[in-house]
């Protein structure tokens, strides 16, 4: 790929969640090549994926989740697609679904091919959950990933808006979850309550507010949050605050 002037990223086989990503570019030396692949802790013998990274302006990350019924009397369903962002490159730091996103110019044909898959997934006997990654350029143009067989990182967001906002849910909410570093190390829950202040509010009392969760990374300063809102406006605004007041504190 290097040699054929594209960009190259290599994923080993136990990573997840963009760990142990590495991205090279067309020039890289071979030994820097070979170098950054026996340093990383990801590598060795086992299996690795080398496919070409997808660049340029306005390229976006979404995904798709289905659940193939128990019976093959039944059609597998969409449960919901959303948008994964990130920090850099490699660094997820987020999930978001909204019903804003049926707009999007990868949104059919992103939907044709899960449900294809899924068709497929039902008639070789697979049964469950399973999420299908992408990469999707301005245009529409979509990239398949991988497919993950099971419950994804955006499954929680599916059964809290189900939970808290009805199975109508994305008519009228946003719901993502963010990925907040920089807290000082070993900060307690009600320390992070008290950070956030007025930002922290019920789903059952208010339209729009961060709930913290994931709360175990907080002893490396790492805050996990679900942050649902009215639209994907209020919600980039809502991780803008979160932010802001982690900077202060």
């Amino acid at each position: 790929m290097l040699a054929a002037g594209r960009s190259s990223i290599v994923k080993a086989d136990k990573g997840e969640a963009s760990v142990g990503l590495l991205v090279f570019q067309p020039g890289d030396r071979q030994d820097k090549i070979i170098r950054a692949l026996e340093e990383s802790p990801f590598y060795g013998d086992d299996l690795m994926v080398v496919e070409e990274y997808i660049t340029g302006q306005g390229i976006v990350f979404p995904s798709v989740e289905y659940v193939v019924p128990d019976t093959c009397d039944q059609t597998p369903y969409l449960t919901h697609a959303c948008e994964m962002l990130f920090a850099g490159p490699t660094r997820l730091v987020r999930n978001v679904t909204s019903g804003s996103l049926a707009q999007q110019p990868w949104h059919r044909h992103f939907l044709e091919g899960g449900r294809a898959n899924a068709k497929e997934l039902q008639r070789r006997g697979y049964r469950g959950h399973f999420g299908i990654d992408a990469v999707a350029r301005p245009d529409g143009e979509v990239f398949m990933l991988d497919l993950n067989a099971r419950r994804t990182g955006s499954t929680h967001l599916h059964d809290f808006g189900l939970l808290f906002f009805g199975p109508e849910y994305l008519k009228s909410w946003t719901v993502g979850n963010f990925d907040f570093a920089g807290l000082p190390e070993g900060m307690s829950v009600k320390e992070t309550v008290s950070l956030l202040g007025p930002l922290v509010r019920s789903p059952a009392h208010a339209k729009s507010g961060v709930v913290p969760c994931e709360l175990s990374g907080l002893t490396k300063g790492r805050l996990g949050t679900v942050i649902y809102a009215s639209s994907m406006t209020e919600f980039h605004h809502l991780a803008r605050q979160v932010h802001e007041r982690i900077r202060q504190g």
